[in-house]
């Protein structure tokens, strides 16, 4: 495992997951990518839950925002920060993540320093579960 913890890519662009896991990868994160929501919550329910979800809006069986919501509701997964990624780019949408209890919004593309900077911020949060946790 990565020495900053486990982070769960869920995108179902192939291309764009690989990017985004190397990019983690060079900032030290152990990335592991899925490509739908339904393989995300299948993947929360093995032991080791990652440190953050990075989550694409646009997936083709839950959106974005209605698996985020999902998250936030459960006991388990309520803690874990959530970075919503998408190439919807707009106040509306940011609020719409902020009011859902997303960590940050990241509007696709995006230049890797600021992700990593996003993924940073949001995991020495206070109320951040440590990924040793």
């Amino acid at each position: 495992m990565g020495a900053k913890g486990k982070i769960l890519v869920v995108d179902d662009d192939p291309e764009l997951g690989a990017l985004i896991r190397d990019v983690l990868a060079s900032g030290g994160y152990d990335p592991e990518t899925v490509s739908t929501a339904r393989e995300c919550f299948l993947r929360l329910e093995k032991p080791a839950p990652p440190a953050l979800i990075l989550m694409d809006v646009m997936l083709p069986d839950l959106d974005g925002f209605e698996a985020l919501e999902r998250l936030k509701r459960a006991g388990a997964t309520k803690v874990i920060p959530v970075i919503l990624l998408s190439t919807l780019d707009g106040k509306s949408y940011r609020k719409r993540a902020e009011e859902k209890g997303a960590a940050a919004y990241v509007p696709k593309p995006f230049e890797p320093a600021a992700l990593l900077d996003a993924v940073r911020r949001a995991l020495e949060a206070p109320g951040a579960r440590s990924p040793a946790s």
